[in-house]
């Protein structure tokens, strides 16, 4: 990737994640090294755990990134409900007549990417035994013997460990609330991963000024896509007919924004 696009990274994510500055710089970080190749050759180019409420932009970040760099075909995403059996571990990394889950999905990228676990707090123990051995050398032994090389990969995690403590803090955001909210991951995780994860982030509870905005972008971006496939509107829709929706709940973050838009938008087209 060229030097001045790695320079407007930052930008570029502070444009799609609202009202996360800290965790967006220090992420944009972390992948300029990683991209300019001064990471740990034995290693992942990065690894993140993004820590915070429901529909805050945990998962979007990793998403926005990924497609900024590599594509949209790069990143993969593993929703660790799904494993949460004591025959997981199988599910995951195959057995000798079946192949598993994880090299399914890797085989589909270029050998670069992004690896997103989906509130790993939900996986079974050893799922995260196998991310240990992921975070130390970049490597992940298959069960039939196979052995496939992660470094050139982001790690992401995230999870909804403390969301509720977060959800009810006064403050934006604050140390205090970090450190109770880290804290509590290290408990549910286990040192030893946690301290093997490059960066940290404690995203910050959304305010309505940031609701506002997201919800503006949002509506444009929808409004564009269905102009430009042929639909008319039957009045100019607006923003405030959705954030004042009986149906909205400000601690849900952004994702039934997305649900509630799509509604209202489609009640609005002229047929």
């Amino acid at each position: 990737m060229k030097t001045q696009e790695l320079d407007q990274l930052e930008t570029h994510l502070s444009e799609h994640i609202i009202g996360q500055e800290e965790a967006v710089k220090e992420t944009a970080e972390i992948l300029r090294i990683g991209e300019m190749g001064m990471a740990e050759k034995t290693r992942p180019k990065g690894s993140f755990l993004y820590l915070g409420a429901t529909g805050v932009g945990k998962t979007e970040l990793a998403v926005c990134f990924t497609r900024y760099l590599f594509g949209d075909d790069n990143l993969i995403r593993l929703d660790m409900s799904e494993f949460q059996h004591p025959d997981s571990i199988y599910q995951f990394l195959g057995t000798s007549e079946r192949q598993g889950v994880f090299q399914q999905l890797l085989e589909k990228t270029n050998g670069q990417g992004t690896i997103l676990f989906d509130e790993i707090e939900k996986a079974h123990p050893p799922i995260l035994d196998l991310l240990l051995q992921i975070l130390d050398n970049g490597r992940l032994t298959l069960t039939d013997g196979t052995i496939l090389d992660l470094t050139a990969y982001y790690i992401v995690l995230t999870s909804n460990i403390a969301s509720k403590a977060i959800v009810k803090a006064r403050q934006q955001s604050g140390a205090a609330l970090r450190r109770f909210v880290e804290n509590q991951a290290q408990q549910i995780l286990r040192p030893e991963l946690f301290a093997r994860i490059d960066s940290v982030q404690v995203f910050n509870k959304l305010t309505w000024e940031n609701l506002q905005k997201i919800a503006r972008k949002l509506m444009e971006q929808e409004v564009k896509r269905l102009k430009n496939a042929g639909f008319t509107f039957a009045e100019t829709p607006k923003v405030e007919n959705i954030l004042l929706s009986n149906d909205w709940n400000l601690n849900l973050g952004v994702r039934p924004m997305k649900r509630m838009t799509h509604r209202y938008l489609c009640g609005q087209i002229r047929i």
